[in-house]
């Protein structure tokens, strides 16, 4: 079993005014989102085994005014890398698990989740650059940055739930994209899990009224790998 060496949580957003806006009059109301605040709070407050890490997934929300109003919508990247150097390059994958837990609990949510439609948009990608742990949003120490590229991980799992506590644990066959960083075939840099951008900004674009929010808030990620080591 092998942990991350290191993770990393990235916030992007945006919003747009529709309805009848008036240049300088607008009468729509300041709204502050509300996942990214608590997953902040829960991580410096959570005891160490469970206090959670990195957050994916994405909210939105919709101030309405009496004719111009504000649409909302903030997403989340998280991604782990792991340390397999001490893996030779000879060595035979024949099996790797990527297991993500999940302890976040929000608390007094201001609008209800999304539908298992809505939050099905999670995608299990291998990172293509470089990056560096932290928490990076536009006001925070690290300030902000835009999430990590990446590419499927291998074989592809498809999109998995942001979906609050259910299941407590996703287990993901990453086997081949695991095999290609230990032959050293693609380098390693490690997993994102990244909302499936062209689904959420529809989603996100049909939202005319109140708010949701999709999360995945995870303590822990962990690497199970299984190989045969040749025989001289």
């Amino acid at each position: 079993m092998a942990l991350p060496e290191d993770t990393a949580s990235i916030w992007g957003g945006n919003f747009e005014n529709f309805g009848i806006c008036y240049p300088f009059i607008l009468d729509r109301r300041g709204v502050r989102l509300y996942l990214w605040d608590e997953f902040a709070r829960q991580r410096a407050a959570g005891p160490p085994r469970y206090r959670v890490e990195t957050l994916a997934g994405y909210e939105v929300a919709v101030s309405r005014g009496e004719t111009c109003h504000l649409r909302i919508n903030e997403r989340f990247q998280a991604a782990a890398r792991f340390d397999l150097t001490s893996l030779p390059a000879d060595a035979v994958v024949t099996r790797a698990e990527l297991r993500i837990y999940q302890e976040f609990y929000p608390l007094d949510l201001p609008y209800e989740r999304g539908s298992y439609e809505q939050c099905n948009i999670i995608m299990v990608g291998q990172a293509t650059e470089e990056w560096s742990g932290g928490l990076y949003r536009a006001g925070r120490a690290e300030g902000g940055r835009p999430f990590i590229r990446s590419r499927p991980a291998r074989p592809d799992p498809g999109p998995i739930a942001a979906y609050g506590s259910r299941p407590d644990r996703v287990d993901l066959d990453v086997t081949r994209t695991v095999s290609e960083w230990v032959r050293g075939t693609q380098p390693n840099h490690g997993f994102t899990l990244t909302p499936d951008l062209a689904r959420v900004r529809a989603i996100y674009s049909a939202t005319d009224e109140g708010g949701f929010l999709c999360d995945l808030g995870i303590p822990r990620f962990e690497l199970f790998i299984t190989v045969v080591f040749p025989v001289d």
